[in-house]
């Protein structure tokens, strides 16, 4: 049985590629003028989204499902990794040619990417990767 910690892990990190998602069709013109302005194909956005999901499956599923040590670090890798440089895009202006509710919704559901990391570090999610999957080693020395 999987531990409370992974199944939240799992809820928010879903709900966050959903969110990320659902951002994309809501601000679709926004993105759609952007990326044109720029010199990028009317369909970037869509095809940017597709992939970002597709990766963020692959991630849920090694992780939630699989128990992989190895996804855990690569997705805490890259997430640290876009720490810095989604402050540094929001803090430059890059942004400032979307919608605010783009960049608010962006926002909350990086910071929900990071909430779902955390659960992977509570107790009950270390020994669920350390045991992958298998019930934890029963300690004789409570019955004595």
């Amino acid at each position: 049985m999987r531990p409370r910690s992974i199944i939240l892990f799992e809820r928010v990190f879903l709900g966050s590629a959903i969110l990320a998602a659902l951002n994309v069709f809501l601000n679709y013109g926004s993105l759609r003028e952007y990326s044109l302005r720029h010199g990028g194909a009317a369909a970037s956005a869509l095809l940017g989204m597709t992939i970002e999901l597709v990766i963020a499956l692959v991630f849920w599923f090694l992780i939630a499902r699989r128990a992989s040590n190895g996804a855990k670090w690569v997705l805490i890798a890259l997430t640290a990794v876009g720490i810095p440089l989604s402050i540094s895009d929001i803090l430059s202006g890059k942004f400032n040619e979307l919608s605010p509710l783009y960049v608010a919704i962006s926002v909350v559901a990086f910071l929900l990417n990071i909430v779902a990391i955390w659960l992977l570090f509570r107790a009950d999610s270390k020994d669920w990767f350390k045991f992958r999957r298998k019930e934890a080693p029963v300690d004789s020395s409570v019955f004595d």
